[in-house]
């Protein structure tokens, strides 16, 4: 319940950050559009386009780097040539602000050098997000791995939790305490040389819940051992098969 909580506050906070850095990034590029459009209103020209539309694009990739970062959960610390991704993004977004004004300004600049020098940090931003998505996917995917590799100790753990709140006999409790204590800090890691224990285990929680909802304080008692034991079983087998 206690994660339940902690993930939904987590979630909350992603959701309230999003907001904020989409009308930063708004704010900015209008602001950047009535300055150029005011100033340079008289020279339409190719590179005067190829200046706004490149900056149009680095604020689109600035703030995908910063959505990846903060509401993704992409950590900051995660780098890209030595700088944390989100800083790449605002860096590109700054440099290609810089250039696009110089170029508009000074005419004489040729078209084909304004033209490479925003081609240049424009590649080097798209590498940076699609290398930052692909590196996202992988550890999204490798999550979900161990996830379901941990998903058998996490239900039986959470079952037998919920026996021991609903027992009434202190020893009753006391015993589902122990085999909750032992399961919960057992290997988390399941694989299919598991399967034969873990089968057990599953057969074994099955005739424990019967025995509560019966009553049957020694069938309790007797399945709880068992537990302690298979669980022990596992966590001999989980480290001969690390070696």
């Amino acid at each position: 319940m206690r994660y339940q909580i902690v993930k939904e506050e987590w979630n909350m906070k992603k959701q309230n950050s999003f907001l904020p850095i989409l009308l930063t990034y708004i704010v900015i590029l209008f602001l950047y559009s009535v300055f150029v459009f005011s100033v340079f209103s008289s020279a339409y020209s190719p590179v005067f386009w190829i200046g706004y539309i490149a900056t149009f694009i680095s604020y689109v990739i600035s703030f995908s780097l910063s959505y990846i970062v903060f509401v993704k959960n992409i950590s900051p610390t995660n780098r890209f040539l030595g700088l944390p991704l989100h800083h790449v993004g605002i860096l590109y977004a700054s440099l290609q602000t810089i250039f696009s004004l110089i170029f508009m300004a000074i005419p004489a600049i040729p078209f084909l050098v304004s033209v490479l020098i925003q081609i240049f940090l424009f590649g080097i931003s798209t590498i940076t997000l699609v290398s930052t998505q692909g590196a996202r996917n992988y550890i999204e995917h490798m999550d979900d791995s161990v996830k379901e590799k941990r998903m058998f100790i996490i239900e039986t753990a959470n079952q037998i939790h919920l026996l021991e709140t609903k027992a009434e006999e202190k020893s009753i409790q006391n015993s589902l305490h122990k085999v909750y204590e032992t399961i919960r800090y057992s290997d988390p890691m399941s694989s299919e040389k598991l399967e034969h224990v873990e089968t057990q285990m599953k057969t074994t929680l099955q005739e424990l819940q019967t025995a509560a909802l019966s009553h049957q304080v020694d069938t309790i008692e007797k399945k709880c051992q068992e537990l302690c034991i298979l669980a022990e079983q596992r966590n001999m087998l989980c480290q001969q098969y690390k070696q």
